[in-house]
This record gives C-alpha cells, sequence and structure tokens, in this order.
C-alpha cells in the first residue's frame, strides 16, 4: 500500500526526533501510531524485559491481548485480528499521532 497509494508510515520510530515512537497525552506515553482506539500493550526494552520508559529512546511498543476493539489501522497494525480498513476521521477517538503520514499530509 505505501508504495501503490502513496501512503507514508503510520507509525513512530525510536529516538527520531521527527516522527518519534510515542507520544504524550495527559501524562500518558502513547505509541505513535494511527488507530481509532488506543491499541493495548506494553513499552519492552530493545532486550525483551518490561517496564521501558519511551523517552529513554530504547524502548518499543509490543501489542498485548486481542486488541478486538481495534478495527482500523493498516498502516500501523494491519496483523491485528479485526482490522481490515484505513481509519477515517470520523472513527478516530484520541488525538492524531504524530506520524510521518500524518505530519506531512496534514492527517489526511
Amino acid at each position: 500500500a505505501k508504495f501503490r497509494y502513496g501512503i507514508f508510515d503510520e507509525y513512530g520510530f525510536a529516538n527520531d526526533v521527527l516522527y518519534p515512537n510515542f507520544y504524550k497525552v495527559q501524562d500518558k506515553f502513547l505509541p505513535t501510531g494511527t488507530s481509532n482506539t488506543p491499541v493495548k500493550g506494553t513499552w519492552l526494552n530493545i532486550d525483551g524485559t518490561e517496564d521501558c520508559d519511551p523517552q529513554s529512546g530504547n524502548c518499543y511498543f509490543d501489542p498485548e491481548g486481542e486488541n478486538d476493539e481495534v478495527t482500523c489501522s493498516m498502516g500501523y497494525m494491519p496483523f491485528l485480528s479485526k482490522v481490515k480498513h484505513w481509519c477515517n476521521p470520523k472513527e478516530l477517538k484520541m488525538p492524531i499521532a504524530p506520524t510521518k503520514h500524518n505530519i506531512l499530509c496534514s492527517a489526511k
């Protein structure tokens, strides 16, 4: 889809100043990505151990459980079982994440 439709990445990158892998909403760190509802999971250290602080730059987000309420997230977590399409603005229930696509394409 990236090359066929001209979609930029809808997730962030560790230690990236422009497109970080997390953003903060009301003192909570969320993984950078586009989905209709927050994805449940844990921040892990590069070595796989838990309780990583995303600000350290050495973490990645690991989704946990079924996350069945996530139904749109094709550019972020297409491997979740209920994800079947790209999100449209009416489906989003949280602030727009600072993904490369959202920044370069004005979240469209």
